[in-house]
Order: C-alpha cells, then sequence, then structure tokens
C-alpha cells in the first residue's frame, strides 16, 4: 500500500508545474498520507481503504487541469514565435513550418508562392539583420481564425509591418494570411 501512495504522491510532484489544482491536491494527500501511516502503525485498515479513495480523488482533480493543454493563446504565440525565429534566422523551411496548406494573399496567391517570394527576400539580402517586435502586437481570437498585428519588422533593408491571419487546424494554429504594409 505503501508504494502506491508513494507513486501517487510522486507523479502529484511532477504534476505540480502544470497545475494550479495539483498544489492543493498534493498537500491534502500529503497530510492524508501522513495520517494514513500513523494509523497503518496503529494496525487501523479501515484507513488504507479510504486513503486509496482519497488519493484516487486527488488524481483527478490534478488530471482535470492537465486535460486542457495549451490555450489557443499559447498555440498561436507559438506559432509566431516558430515564424520570427525563422525570420531572424533566414531559414526558409521555419518560416515556412507556421504557414497552412491553404495560405493565400491577393498577391501571393498560395504557400509555395510564399516560399519563392521568402526565398527571394532571403537570397537579396532583405532579412539582414532582420529584427521582429511582437511587444505591441494584440492577438484577437474570433473562433477559428485569429489575427496577430501590429507586427513591425525591420531590417537592413527598411521596416515593415505585418498583419498575420491564422487559422484553427487539425495540426494547430497556422497562418493563412499576411498583410504587409510600408513595402
Amino acid at each position: 500500500m505503501g508504494k502506491i501512495l508513494d507513486g501517487a504522491i510522486r507523479g502529484l510532484k511532477r504534476m505540480k508545474k502544470t497545475s494550479m489544482i495539483v498544489p492543493n491536491c498534493l498537500k491534502w494527500v500529503d497530510s492524508m498520507v501522513t495520517n494514513e501511516r500513523k494509523e497503518r502503525n496503529m494496525k487501523n485498515p479501515s484507513v488504507s481503504k479510504s486513503v486509496v479513495c482519497i488519493v484516487a480523488v486527488a488524481l483527478m482533480c490534478g488530471c482535470a487541469g492537465l486535460g486542457k493543454g495549451p490555450s489557443d493563446e499559447e498555440l498561436i504565440a507559438g506559432t509566431v514565435g516558430t515564424w520570427k525565429a525563422g525570420m531572424i534566422e533566414q531559414d526558409v523551411d521555419k518560416v515556412m513550418a507556421a504557414f497552412s496548406e491553404d495560405f493565400s494573399n491577393y498577391e501571393v496567391p498560395d504557400k509555395d508562392s510564399m516560399r519563392e517570394f521568402f526565398e527571394g527576400v532571403i537570397d537579396m539580402g532583405y532579412l539582414e539583420d532582420a529584427e521582429v517586435i511582437l511587444e505591441d502586437a494584440e492577438t484577437e481570437i474570433d473562433e477559428n481564425t485569429a489575427t496577430v498585428y501590429p507586427i513591425d519588422v525591420s531590417t537592413a533593408a527598411g521596416s515593415v509591418t505585418i498583419e498575420l491571419t491564422l487559422t484553427k487546424e487539425e495540426g494547430g494554429w497556422l497562418i493563412t494570411g499576411m498583410e504587409i504594409e510600408g513595402m
């Protein structure tokens, strides 16, 4: 019985960093286990059964806080972060990893054309010394579509302001549109 309880406590301690509910459950289980161990030394078997039930409830409390995963805002920030890193590193593959197969723009009709556009921009040196500034950018989410604006991009060639449109797809939030001001 002690090994099961110790395992449950170790599991809760590992989950502690990812859920606000788990620390409270952990304190509660710790106090119950301490009491159970005291009771076990007094040979009271009914406490062991109740502690198993308490641990099961505590684990469910912790798991309820963990099952949701990252928020839409966090997923969008991750996609924009990948795009930003690719821009700064001048890595076309990393930039394009943030784009949906359904990408379209009035000047660049699809993802393949956008790849060619970025390859040309990099080849011509337009992303030298690139800085992608997200401090003023706001994310607005409307169900399965989001916009991130303004994203200021400053390079050796000049500055532009970008608005990204993202769509929630099976693989997460991906860029499906991009407007560039100042080009």
